[in-house]
């Protein structure tokens, strides 16, 4: 019961984290962008 209950707490944080690290990634990447959108609006058309 010990082994259970210290495995999927340990799973589930490792998902959250996961799941933040790809959130707060994707959302950098995303505003990287658009200020590259805003920077330099010409080049890209």
């Amino acid at each position: 019961m010990d082994m259970s209950r210290q495995v999927q707490p340990s799973a589930v944080d490792f998902l959250v984290h996961s799941l933040l690290i790809n959130t707060h990634y994707i959302v950098v990447r995303c505003l990287k962008i658009l200020r590259f959108d805003v920077m330099q609006p010409l080049e890209l058309c």
